[in-house]
Order: structure tokens, then C-alpha cells, then sequence
């Protein structure tokens, strides 16, 4: 079979008009991402304060920085039962008894009164780990 030299020139023509397709639109670039000065804050100094102060406001943002110092709160709390404890209570009270019989001989009364205390120190020696993981839990919800 004899080729004719005008199939071989309709490959090389396709072949260059392929690279010259590629060759374009590997040049072509996509519009450069400078937005800056375009916002309409940008233009109104006075709104870029406005938004600033919204944004600090937004309930969204106290929420979470209110979840986070609960957070805070209970790893606190959570930290306080490794610790020791000293408690107290002192108090003054007046107790009165009558008992009433058949005649004087058999009535009572008695009236006592004065201060009353307790005092007490605790400290949580063992609970199998538990106040350890209970901290480390508190303070993975912290990170959180």
C-alpha cells in the first residue's frame, strides 16, 4: 500500500495545531487573588470597627467562650477532690425539757445550753483511679 504524502501532512497539521492548543491555554492564568481594598469595609473605616465589635459580640462567640470557662470551672472542681479537706461547724443551742406528773415530786425540767462543734479533715487516699481519670477527662473537655 503506497501512503501519499497528503495523510502525512494532515497528522503533522493536527499535531501542531494539538501543541499550539496546549501551549494556549497553559499560558492562560486564572485572575489573580488580590481582593484586598475591594470589601466594603475597605471604603468605610467607620464599618471595620462596627463589624469588629459585632463580632466579639455575636452570641455564637460568647457562647463558646462560656463553655469554656465552665469547662474551666469543673476542671477546677474536679482537681479539688485530690485535695484535702477541712470543714467546721459551731454553734450555740438551748434545750429545754419538762416532763409533767401527779404531783411536784414526779414533774422534771432541765434546760440545757452552751456552744456545740465539729470539726473534720478528709483527704481521698485511693478510689482506683477514678480522680485521676475524672481529671484528665475535665481536662480534655478543657481543650475541647
Amino acid at each position: 500500500m503506497v501512503l501519499s504524502g497528503l495523510t502525512f501532512q494532515r497528522v503533522a497539521s493536527r499535531a501542531v495545531f494539538a501543541i499550539v492548543l496546549v501551549v494556549l491555554f497553559g499560558a492562560l492564568r486564572a485572575q489573580s487573588n488580590t481582593v484586598a481594598g475591594t470589601l466594603p469595609e475597605d471604603y468605610l473605616p467607620e464599618l471595620k470597627e462596627i463589624l469588629a465589635t459585632a463580632l466579639k459580640r455575636s452570641p455564637d462567640v460568647i457562647a463558646r467562650e462560656f463553655e469554656r470557662l465552665v469547662q474551666e470551672a469543673k476542671l477546677i472542681q474536679v482537681k479539688a477532690a485530690q485535695l484535702p479537706s477541712v470543714g467546721g461547724n459551731f454553734n450555740y443551742g438551748i434545750t429545754q425539757t419538762a416532763t409533767a406528773g401527779a404531783g411536784e415530786q414526779n414533774s422534771q425540767k432541765s434546760r440545757d445550753d452552751g456552744f456545740f462543734y465539729n470539726f473534720a479533715i478528709n483527704q481521698a487516699i485511693f478510689h482506683w483511679g477514678a480522680l485521676k481519670n475524672q481529671t484528665l477527662a475535665a481536662r480534655i473537655n478543657v481543650s475541647m
